[in-house]
Parts: structure tokens; C-alpha cells; sequence
């Protein structure tokens, strides 16, 4: 009787996918208070955020899953399997969504932590995940990734940054800097457990720094990116690559000074110098 329920749901959910867009898609879950979405660009640190809220909510005994999606699944609108689960059996209470801030509908109850990385850091770590993954010309260099990351319509990064930090929807954000999870991590741990209202003893942050950090992730990425084991193994994917280095600051040196100019003057396109990362310089965000 469920996979009979099951089937309908996935035949009506792929008509209504078709036909709608993705935020009317998120309508499909119930909303709770105690939910929380970690919403970022991609190779921002949606990942890194998933293992800490694992660590947090869970005794962070990482091989209890087959991959942390099982504990915080991506409903970044095609997932229809999630959103089966999550409407009917609602075993889940952490999110990933890489989607723009206007596809969530205003005042939508939940928590939200925004995770922003260097949009030069964020390219370069793209460019190498689309290699990786078979979605990029591998005879195309840096070159030509860093005008299309540029340019694109499809999923701009400027848009991206612009629409969650302006919060149009007043949704209840918290923004952490991939720069200060590398940098302070347990001051920005303590901030995500009591954002998430988290009892957080001593001994549950040193798990999860110790836990969340690089070199712990890179050892059990088979948890983390798409694997043949549990995706179906494709000839054009590098599936060791996911957690690839995690460093900072990294793309401001493989950039040009002349594509330095024209990512900050994208900046002042958008308008967003104020909070977003101008080249050579930094700026923190969430010292208060």
C-alpha cells in the first residue's frame, strides 16, 4: 500500500516538476520550526556544513550512514525521493539547497545557515568539481570557466550571494564564513549549536572539530561525494576528488590581475562590495 502511495507521489511529483518552478517544489514539505536548510553555492562548504550538524544533532558515528545524505538530504528541487520521505515519514530535520533565496516563500518557518566562501576560491574549486565530475570541457582551461562562472544565467554566484544576504523573505538566517569555519572553528561551531538551539557540551565540540575537519573528511569522502557504489559508477567521473583541498584564498592566485579587475567590477555590477569579497581585500562579517 505505501509503494503504491510511493508511485503515485513520484508520477505526480515529475508532471508538477515539469510544469512548476522550483520553489513552488518546496511547498511539498511540511514546515516545521525545527528544520534546518543549509543553503550555499556550490563548493562554498554545504558539505563541510552537513558533517558539523551531523556531529551536533548525532553521536557522529559517520559510518551509522552510507553517505550524509541519508542524514541530510539534498532537496534542491529534483529530489524527488527526499521529498517522498521527508513529506510522509518526516525522518529528517537537516536539509541541503543550493537554490536562491526567492525560492523559498516569505516568513517559511525553519532555520537557515548560509554558508559564503571567496567567489575566486569558489571558481576555482568549481572549475576543478566540474572537471571531476565530466560537466566541463576538459580541453577548456581556467580561462574559460572563469568567464562562464561569470556570466552564467542558469546559477549565478553573484545572485546567489546577493539574494540570501538581503533576505528579502525574512527568513531566519545565520551566515557563517567558509573563512571562519578555517580559521576559528569553535567559536563558529558555539554559534551554529545555540543558532540551532543545541546543547552543546565540551566533549561534543572536540568530537565534531575533530571530526569536521579537513583531513578526517578527506579519509571518509566516499560518505561525502557520488560514489559508483551508491550512484551507479560513470566512466566520466573522478570520484576520489570531492573534498579536494579546502584551502583559502587560493583562487585570488591562479586569477590574472586583469580578471581580478573584472570579478571586482562584477562586484559593483551586482552590488554587493559591501558584504562579498572584493580581491585583496577581506572583509569579516560576523565578528558581532
Amino acid at each position: 500500500m505505501l509503494q503504491s502511495k510511493k508511485n503515485t507521489f513520484l508520477n505526480t511529483w515529475n508532471k508538477f516538476f515539469v510544469s512548476h518552478s522550483k520553489r513552488e517544489s518546496l511547498d511539498y514539505l511540511p514546515q516545521r520550526s525545527s528544520d534546518v536548510f543549509i543553503c550555499s553555492y556550490e563548493r562554498s562548504g554545504t558539505t563541510w556544513m552537513q558533517m558539523i550538524l551531523f556531529q551536533l544533532f548525532t553521536d557522529g558515528d559517520i559510518d551509522s550512514v552510507n553517505h550524509i545524505e541519508d542524514f541530510s538530504p539534498n532537496i534542491s528541487g529534483y529530489n524527488a525521493e527526499a521529498i517522498w520521505k521527508a513529506r510522509l515519514l518526516m525522518p529528517y530535520k537537516v536539509y541541503k539547497h543550493h537554490g536562491y533565496h526567492h525560492q523559498f516563500s516569505k516568513d517559511r518557518a525553519g532555520k537557515y545557515i548560509y554558508v559564503m566562501r571567496n567567489g575566486m576560491d569558489v571558481c576555482l574549486s568549481l572549475y576543478h568539481h566540474y572537471k571531476a565530475y565530466g560537466r566541463w570541457d576538459t580541453e577548456k582551461g581556467l580561462d574559460e570557466f572563469f568567464e562562464f562562472f561569470l556570466t552564467r544565467k542558469d546559477f549565478n554566484w553573484f545572485e546567489h550571494l546577493k539574494g540570501w544576504h538581503t533576505n528579502e523573505g525574512e527568513l531566519d538566517i545565520l551566515v557563517v564564513k567558509y573563512e571562519d569555519l578555517s580559521t576559528r572553528p569553535d567559536q563558529i561551531l558555539r554559534r551554529v549549536a545555540n543558532f540551532c538551539e543545541i546543547e552543546l557540551s565540551e566533549k561534543k565540540l572536540e568530537r565534531a572539530l575533530e571530526r569536521s575537519n579537513f583531513h578526517y573528511m578527506k579519509k571518509h569522502q566516499e560518505k561525502f561525494g557520488m560514489q559508483p557504489s551508491n550512484r551507479g559508477k560513470r566512466d566520466v567521473i573522478t570520484y576520489n576528488q570531492f573534498i579536494r583541498k579546502g584551502e583559502m584564498y587560493e583562487g585570488e592566485e591562479m586569477l590574472s590581475e586583469e580578471q581580478k579587475i573584472k570579478y571586482n567590477e562584477y562586484l559593483e555590477k551586482y552590488q554587493i562590495t559591501d558584504y562579498a569579497y572584493k580581491s585583496n581585500l577581506q572583509l569579516d562579517l560576523i565578528d558581532g
